[in-house]
Parts: C-alpha cells; structure tokens; sequence
C-alpha cells in the first residue's frame, strides 16, 4: 500500500539529509583546517619576527595583544585540550603586554598612583 512508499520517501530524504550534513561537516573541517594555518602562520610571523624586533613598547604591546587575539581565534575552533592552551597562552599574552603598558606608558591609573606617593 502507500505506507511502503512514504517509507521509502522517508528513507530518500533521510539519506540526502545525511549526505547535506556529512557535506557541510567537511566544509566545516575545511574551513578550521585553513583558519588554524592562518592563525598558526600569523603567530609564528609574530613570534619569530614582529616581537623579538619591537624596538619600542609601544610596537610590543600592539603585536603582544595581536598575538594574544590569534590565540583566542585558535582556541575557538580548536579541539577541548588544545582550546585550554590556546587560552591558557592567550591569558599570558594579554597579562603581559598589560604589565608592559603599565610601566611604560603614562596611564590614566599611574596618574592616582604617582600622585599618592608624591604625597607621602
């Protein structure tokens, strides 16, 4: 009867649902894969080149928090234990550069902070 061929429906359009899903499953593996050699090829030009030859903090700074950025790109896409290092990394990156930018630059907050010690 005609129950047999909504089944086989069902089945035709069950099967293409997987083919769509396992096709969009690669795109998606695609798409990581190239994003991850992107930010990997970026990081390595920032800790290879950009850092080490930052001449003045503020140069530092910027390229430390750009690393810190691709970091976190990375840990988006990444797999649970990567993600944590990618973070982790990304975490020190920021912590950093901030501990740079503190000592170097005149901030607002250095501002209160020199004013109390000239004070006392």
């Amino acid at each position: 009867g005609s129950s047999g061929i909504n089944a086989e429906y069902g089945e035709k359009k069950l099967n293409e649902s997987d083919a769509k899903l396992a096709q969009v499953k690669n795109y998606k593996e695609k798409i990581e894969g190239e994003l991850t050699d992107l930010c990997s090829e970026v990081l390595r030009i920032l800790n290879d080149l950009l850092i080490p030859n930052a001449h003045e903090s503020k140069e530092k700074v910027f390229y430390m928090k750009m690393k810190g950025d691709y970091l976190r790109y990375l840990a988006e896409i990444q797999k649970e234990s990567d993600e944590k290092d990618s973070i982790n990394s990304a975490r020190e990156v920021y912590q950093d550069a901030w501990e740079i930018s503190e000592k170097e630059f005149d901030l607002p907050q250095n501002h209160h902070k020199k004013q109390a010690q000239n004070k006392s």
